[in-house]
């Protein structure tokens, strides 16, 4: 073997910590959170950030563990101004000859699982996301020995605690190895950063996501049950490939440090980053993208983020027009022409064809689990009212971008706003065309049930059931009467938000109409 050791912080690697901001509340976004425009990507250094009109850079933070990429969830204000208050406040702003540069990124928070991802160029790092630079050749090598079982040995020697510092990474020693070993670990690496990429931007937290997954194969596929077919077998083979992968990369180390008998090169399916398919998480994917379309933030004829902010193209949405100003009234039965399972019935003629669709709607709930006896329409719609945004939040780091106007526990009135598409009108839009116009319904289906349950020839039970229905409504009549009032204030406010504030700051604004954010 080659047995030349060279520490981790000369050539090969050059750890960094961090910028602490001193305020994140004030400088630290989620990047859905912004007007997607003000986003700048992909910048090479601070000079050309500085002349462009973004505002905001991507921000490594850390972040759960997951090695080779990903973890990319963060932007900062990072433009003129936000750059010179930041300059004189928290840490002022170290490493800066780094920023925007090509990296290795980890969690500090790691202990004996470290995991290290590559990073592109346009980022700027946190303390929490710290960073390493080697040189260009070097970059996959270093990030293969990072993700190797030999850096949890040396981890461990260095520091006992479960938090790995910069300066613990500075003490590894690198062995040069010869060209061949060199590549084939390069290769390796650049194929693991590829599969792990590929994973990562099949989500919609990924500011490079297309479309959902399922949707690739609508042009050879008629069902979902088919698309998701092809879609598991594909994620098993990349999932199988990285563990390979990863258990070869091992091998080379535990040869080149000499420690065969002390470590072995398998690797545990748990501790594979990327994530195998599961039915039931699917389609609430696909359903949240579908939720996307309605709302106009996706397109069908527009790869990636059709609209979060800036002005309103309607030539992006052709064959899937999205609702009028981004709002979802959310109903328990069919009342109104744009209903909730109305617009998911036309979403599926429209991507797997008109003849399957009673049979795609069929496989989405029971991928969700059903209640005896309960339809397809029945158990989506329960979905939807009930479940939705809860997942929402969940997913967005409760930071949501569809937000709930919810009347309270009778579910008289549960809409959803696009928060990009909200206006200063948008909640009189709510009181006036969705709240006034569902009492109209529910004050029709009393009627209704008033002159069937003067039927001479109903049975005991059929009458029980009609007096539940009719006070089911009632109840929703009379929160809709109290929660007019909250709504009123709110409608003539007329209240502006401004993106740049995030969702905790706007979504308080309207505490009094808005569900709990959990």
């Amino acid at each position: 073997m080659l047995h030349l050791i060279l520490q981790f912080k000369e050539r090969i690697g050059r750890p960094r910590a961090g910028i602490t901001t001193g305020k994140n509340e004030e400088f630290v976004r989620n990047w859905t959170e912004v007007n997607y425009k003000k986003i700048g990507f992909n910048y090479r250094n601070l000079d050309s950030f500085h002349n462009s009109n973004a505002k905001y850079v991507p921000y490594n933070k850390g972040g759960k563990q997951r090695k080779w990429y990903g973890n990319n969830d963060y932007i900062l204000k990072f433009d003129k101004e936000n750059y010179r208050i930041l300059e004189n406040q928290g840490n002022h702003l170290p490493s800066r000859q780094h920023y925007f540069q090509k990296c290795i990124t980890w969690s500090d928070i790691s202990g004996r699982n470290f995991a290290a991802r590559y990073c592109d160029y346009g980022f700027v790092f946190d303390v929490k996301g710290s960073s390493g630079f080697p040189d260009e050749e070097n970059i996959y090598f270093v990030l293969a020995l990072l993700n190797s079982c030999i850096t949890p040995k040396f981890i461990d020697t260095l520091n006992p605690t479960l938090t790995t510092q910069v300066g613990d990474l500075k003490r590894i020693p690198v062995i040069n190895t010869n060209k061949k070993i060199k590549d084939k670990i390069d290769l390796l690496s650049k194929e693991n950063v590829e599969i792990s990429k590929n994973d990562w931007d099949d989500f919609e937290l990924s500011w490079d996501f297309k479309n959902n997954p399922l949707l690739r194969y609508k042009n050879e596929c008629k069902t979902l049950l088919e698309a998701f077919s092809k879609w598991k077998k594909f994620k098993e083979t990349q999932f199988l490939k990285l563990k390979e992968n990863e258990e070869e990369i091992n091998r080379i180390f535990i040869d080149l440090y000499g420690l065969v008998d002390e470590l072995i090169p398998k690797v545990q399916d748990s501790e594979i980053s990327i994530r195998l398919p599961n039915r039931k998480d699917d389609t609430k994917h696909f359903l949240s993208y579908f939720i996307g379309t309605v709302m106009g933030r996706y397109s069908l004829e527009v790869s990636g983020i059709a609209f979060a902010g800036g002005e309103w193209d309607d030539s992006k949405y052709l064959t899937f027009k999205p609702n009028k100003y981004g709002l979802i009234l959310l109903t328990d039965e069919y009342y109104f022409e744009d209903d909730i399972i109305a617009r998911l019935r036309e979403f599926l003629s429209v991507t797997f064809g008109e003849e399957t669709v009673e049979e795609n709607l069929q496989w989405l709930a029971e991928s969700l689990e059903m209640k005896q006896n309960e339809t397809a329409e029945e158990r989506l719609r329960r979905y939807f009212l009930d479940e939705f945004f809860k997942d929402h939040c969940q997913v967005y780091q409760k930071r949501p971008i569809y937000w709930l106007v919810d009347s309270g526990k009778q579910k008289g009135l549960r809409t959803l706003i696009y928060m990009h598409r909200y206006q200063p009108d948008t909640m009189a839009t709510i009181r006036f065309e969705h709240l006034q116009e569902i009492q109209t319904k529910y004050n029709n289906e009393i009627d209704a049930v008033n002159l069937r349950i003067t039927n001479p020839n109903l049975s005991a039970t059929e009458k029980r059931e009609l007096e539940k229905r009719r006070e089911r409504f009632q109840k929703r009549l009379e929160e809709l009467l109290e929660f007019d009032k909250k709504l009123a204030e709110y409608a003539n406010a007329q209240i502006v938000i401004d993106l740049d504030d995030g969702v905790k700051v706007n979504y308080a604004k309207f505490e009094k109409v808005l569900a709990k954010i959990k």
